[in-house]
């Protein structure tokens, strides 16, 4: 019954254009990117770009990855000091989509 709500409740955000931390780290591991604080924005266009060449068929689910991480990036940040507002120590890039 719980789990049911809460597939609902996510969907419903989802549909909203909100993204969950779920689909963070599933960007993630989408680009296979195992250390994402140890990366910076450049990096993941790089990583971006090159994935999207070994294996062009998964082209949407890279853009979508990369979409996903730069809607974290520029959504979940403290206007004031450009920090992550969810407490957690993450390291602070702007994404540029540069197909």
């Amino acid at each position: 019954m719980h789990n049911r709500i809460i597939k609902n409740y996510v969907e419903t955000e989802l549909a909203k254009g909100i993204h969950t931390r779920f689909e963070l780290n599933r960007a993630y591991k989408t680009l296979e990117i195992d250390h994402p604080e140890q990366i910076d924005g450049d990096g993941i266009n790089a990583v971006f770009h090159s994935r999207c060449i070994e294996a062009p068929h998964r082209e949407v689910d890279f853009k979508y990855a990369l979409d996903v991480i730069s809607w974290f990036n520029n959504n979940g940040k403290n206007k004031e000091n450009g920090s992550f507002s969810t407490g957690e120590k993450k390291g602070r890039f702007p994404l540029r989509l540069m197909i």
